[in-house]
């Protein structure tokens, strides 16, 4: 947990990231069998079929995590444990992501451009995803398009090697974008606690006002009731 983040924010952002995975999953899925689909005739099938049941394994993995997590009531002292294994399944799945960018890379440059824009738009919703913890974010980023930017080098050809140069550009971009994201959803949050504290206090002092306001009219009752017995004692001595 980050010293400067209190701990119902850090359960929050946790919540957050696990409520945005499955969508985050179902995408994988598909992008995953896409890929398959369209790489199929210039890709060793073994290979392919290797790489797609990793994926799958995975994202079966995570689902049955996030089954667990919903049954299960987390408090500040357990965040930091579903945000650990959240993070592993994070980084098995980066590693498999990049992987597509060495093991899955063709030999056809139309083919190969795909795969560049596969693994751009994995990252892409890994920013959106992961944007309540930055640093999970950047842990798939750099899984996902490192063997990528390597291997474009590796070709050593002019277009490679500028392709390599615009995915180091565009892994750069996806982390500063990935922090501002999570600046902003901090924010958003801290604010959120802020005016719900506010809101307590002020219902706080709302009732503490009414109760005060009932005693003040009784007191005037019991002194409108003290005055007119003294002006009835009165007239009643005169």
């Amino acid at each position: 947990m980050e010293p400067d983040v209190p701990p119902r924010v850090y359960a929050e952002q946790v919540r957050l990231l696990y409520q945005n995975l499955p969508v985050g999953l179902f995408a994988t899925l598909a992008n995953a069998f896409i890929l398959l689909a369209a790489e199929w005739s210039v890709i060793d099938h073994g290979v392919l079929l290797v790489w797609c049941a990793a994926i799958t394994l995975t994202v079966v993995a995570r689902f049955a995590l996030v089954a667990v997590y919903r049954h299960t009531q987390m408090t500040p002292d357990t965040a930091p444990r579903w945000v650990a294994w959240f993070t592993l399944g994070t980084v098995v799945s980066g590693i498999i992501w990049g992987s597509a960018g060495i093991v899955l890379f063709p030999n056809e440059i139309s083919h190969q451009v795909f795969i560049i824009f596969v693994l751009a738009g994995m990252t892409a919703g890994a920013v959106v995803s992961f944007s309540a913890r930055w640093k999970i974010g950047l842990i798939f980023i750099l899984f996902t398009l490192t063997p990528l930017s390597v291997r474009l080098f590796a070709e050593g050809r002019d277009l490679h090697l500028a392709m390599g140069v615009m995915s180091l550009l565009f892994m750069g971009l996806m982390v500063l974008i990935s922090r501002r994201m999570y600046e902003t959803t901090l924010t958003s949050l801290q604010l959120r606690f802020e005016n719900s504290d506010l809101v307590e206090v002020l219902a706080t002092e709302k009732e503490a006002t009414e109760v005060l306001n009932r005693e003040l009219r009784r007191e005037i009752g019991e002194r409108a009731r003290i005055e007119t017995g003294l002006r009835e004692s009165d007239a009643h001595v005169r």
